[in-house]
């Protein structure tokens, strides 16, 4: 909790601290000596740390005193010597020293690139990954849950996960949603769920969805009723039953049987009467293969519900309407109003005809009304 507040400190640009004398410094010094005390590493490799944990932080846009994770640099020294020295260490770390080099860990991880020296990254994640579940389950590891799993699925964006072995990418993904039978179910929050229902994971490419339909299926073996249950997860699980990649599709169906409590491969169980709620929108969604499932999905699930055909393509054909472009709707208002305008000017057309001379109308009061009761003034004549 220490290290947010000092990296903080020893990041900010603004005058107000710069004006303060060796403000940089002094942070830069207690954030060494905050590396000092994870006990799992030497001392010497403190400076180590604190350097790495800098290059793998920035500063939020949208929020100009906090945090993100970005890709390290390559190459980067202070990081592949932290992370060789964890790996050396063979063993899972304290939950207060992994919460420190986290950072560290997740930007090895981010981006298209393994960084020399950081091939060890995923292993060490593995090792942390163990306590979320099991006989080794350790409470303080359950927060981080989320956060390794948006970790591992920002790795699976890219081809060099398929690089990693023992444990592999997806291996790890399973792993943070591994529950005990004994577990309470309560204690399964939606949002640690999030990760792998949006456009990160069954929403995301390839191997991010592949990922998520595994780790849904290994939550659905112990608490099937949590998938089930959930509107968003079943969708998303139905939406990957249909999709045009063989692998995805095969193992979606697996998951959906799973849920179902289904062992023989039969005709899908249909989903939830309720199917058409969070599967309309991705007939628009802006991935073509994930709206060429929905749709398929769509249709599927019609045939098997068939007493609500009519609501549901009702509800399809209003969606359609509201989303279909209108004659006027590309067109800005100030461009309306001139083309309104230009429209009321009628056009002078040649028909060759000689044309008619207006009309004046006389506007005034007759002048012998006018001069009722007045007496008349008038300009007399010369006398010749």
């Amino acid at each position: 909790r220490l290290a947010t507040p000092v990296l903080l400190v020893a990041k900010i640009q603004c005058p107000a601290f710069q004006s303060v004398p060796q403000c940089r410094y002094r942070a830069m010094r207690i954030l060494r000596s905050l590396a000092t005390c994870v006990y799992e590493v030497d001392e010497s490799f403190a400076s180590d740390m604190a350097d790495a944990l800098l290059m793998s932080t920035r500063f939020l846009k949208s929020a100009p005193l906090s945090l993100e994770t970005v890709a390290l640099p390559s190459p980067c020294t202070s990081a592949a010597a932290t992370l060789q020295e964890i790996g050396d260490f063979g063993d899972s770390l304290s939950a207060g020293s992994f919460a420190f080099i986290f950072p560290i860990l997740r930007a090895a991880l981010t981006g298209p690139r393994t960084i020399q020296g950081c091939e060890t990254a995923l292993r060490i994640l593995g090792l942390h990954v163990d306590l979320l579940s099991g006989d080794d389950y350790t409470p303080a590891f359950a927060s981080h849950r989320k956060e390794l799993a948006i970790t591992v699925l920002e790795l699976l964006k890219h081809d060099r996960a398929l690089a990693f072995q023992s444990p592999s990418s997806i291996e790890v993904l399973v792993g943070c949603y591994r529950y005990s039978d004994t577990e309470d179910i309560s204690t399964v929050t939606t949002g640690e769920l999030a990760p792998l229902l949006d456009e990160r994971g069954a929403l995301g490419p390839h191997y991010c969805r592949l990922g998520s339909m595994m780790a849904i299926a290994e939550i659905a073996a112990v608490h099937p009723k949590l998938v089930k249950n959930n509107p968003l997860a079943e969708n998303r699980v139905w939406v990957n039953c249909f999709d045009s990649d063989e692998e995805i599709r095969s193992q979606a169906r697996k998951t959906w049987r799973c849920v179902h409590c289904e062992t023989h491969e039969s005709a899908l169980p249909p989903p939830s009467p309720l199917y058409a709620v969070p599967l309309v929108p991705l007939l628009s969604y802006r991935d073509a293969s994930i709206a060429e499932a929905a749709a398929t999905a769509f249709a599927h699930a019609l045939g098997q519900h068939g007493g609500s055909i009519s609501r549901n393509l009702e509800s399809l054909c209003k969606a359609y309407i509201e989303a279909y472009p209108t004659k006027g709707s590309a067109v800005s208002t100030s461009s309306t109003a001139k083309s309104a305008s230009a429209s009321q000017k009628k056009k002078s057309i040649a028909t060759g005809l000689p044309k008619k001379k207006p009309i004046k109308k006389k506007t005034g009061t007759p002048a012998g009304i006018a001069n009722i009761g007045k007496t008349s003034v008038g300009t007399k004549k010369k006398s010749s």
